[in-house]
C-alpha cells in the first residue's frame, strides 16, 4: 500500500527523477536506458547488475548518446484512410520521416517540432496516438551470430523489466530469420 502511495505521489517527501543511463552491450551495441526513480543508487545498481550479467557495462555521459538522435514519434491508424493522401498531409505538416507498421503509420519529427506537427495534423481531423520523445539510432550494428542475437534480446528484455525503467533504446539490427 505504501509503495502504491509513494508511486502515485500521495506520500510527501518522495521525489521522482528521470535518469538516462548509457551502456555498451554485447557486440559493442549502444544502449540508452531511461528510468524514473525515487532512488538513483538502487536503480543504478539494478541496471549495472543486468548489464554485467549479459556482458554489458555502463558508459560515461556522452559515450553512447552521440550514436542516437532525439526525435518525436507518434502513430496514426491507417484503417479507412487514403494512404497517399495521408502521407502528403504528414509531409506538409513537417514530419521528418514515416513508416508503415502494420495498420499504423509511425511518424517521426524533430524533437522540438513534435507538438507542432501533431497539432497541424489534428487540425485536419487526423487522430494522433502515443506522442512521445524517443532516441533513434543514427546507424545500426548488424548482429549475424544467432547466440549473440539471443543474448542481446534477453538483455533488452531484462532491462525493460526493471522497476522504474521507462524505455530502452539500442542500435542493433537482427536480420529476419536469424532466430
Amino acid at each position: 500500500q505504501r509503495a502504491i502511495k509513494r508511486g502515485t505521489g500521495e506520500l510527501g517527501g518522495v521525489k521522482i527523477e528521470e535518469v538516462l543511463y548509457e551502456a555498451v552491450g554485447p557486440s559493442g551495441i549502444g544502449i540508452l536506458i531511461e528510468a524514473a526513480t525515487d532512488n538513483r543508487n538502487r536503480t543504478n545498481s539494478e541496471v549495472k547488475n543486468v548489464l554485467s550479467s549479459s556482458g554489458g557495462k555502463l558508459a560515461g555521459s556522452g559515450a553512447v548518446t552521440y550514436q542516437f538522435e532525439r526525435m518525436g514519434k507518434f502513430l496514426i491508424d491507417l484503417t479507412d484512410k487514403n494512404r497517399e493522401e495521408l502521407e502528403l498531409q504528414v509531409i506538409d505538416a513537417g514530419a521528418e520521416d514515416f513508416e508503415e507498421q502494420g495498420e499504423m503509420l509511425a511518424v517521426y519529427t524533430k524533437a522540438h517540432e513534435l507538438e507542432m506537427v501533431k497539432e497541424a495534423l489534428e487540425s485536419q481531423g487526423i487522430t494522433v496516438k502515443d506522442p512521445s520523445l524517443i532516441w533513434e539510432p543514427k546507424s545500426l550494428i548488424s548482429i549475424t551470430d544467432k547466440s549473440e542475437a539471443a543474448k542481446i534480446l534477453k538483455l533488452m528484455e531484462n532491462l525493460e523489466n526493471l522497476d522504474g525503467v521507462t524505455a530502452v533504446y539500442a542500435n542493433f539490427d537482427i536480420p529476419e530469420g536469424l532466430l
